[in-house]
């Protein structure tokens, strides 16, 4: 069975939840990844080819515009509505997935569905 996009399913990959995380300020592409290291306190790295390939793929779903630069030698990223709105959907997911390992690791009863 062909694995779905996680943009399509309304999640965000770790590497495109940091990336949406960094751009609450309009950046470019190589300060991108320096503050998403920044973000992750060093525990998170992105390299150019993965982080281009997801701009590219943020771009198009509308989760981030291209914004203008005087300097035209960077490409300036930023965070459109829907992009916030996504992200704060995926940070309250991420949520109920740490609260359930939570449960489950502190032995502690959990719903039955």
């Amino acid at each position: 069975m062909a694995r779905k996009k996680s943009l399509e399913e309304d999640q965000l990959t770790d590497t495109n939840y940091y990336i949406l995380l960094s751009l609450t300020e309009p950046i470019h592409g190589y300060g991108i990844m320096h503050k998403v290291k920044e973000i992750s306190e060093g525990t998170f790295d992105i390299g150019p080819a993965s982080l281009y390939t997801s701009l590219k793929k943020m771009l198009d779903a509308g989760l981030i515009v291209l914004q203008i630069n005087e300097n035209k030698d960077k490409k300036i990223y930023g965070l459109t509505e829907k992009g916030k709105a996504f992200l704060l959907k995926d940070f309250e997911r991420r949520k109920q997935i740490v609260y359930h390992g939570k449960l489950i690791l502190e032995g502690k009863n959990y719903g039955k569905v």
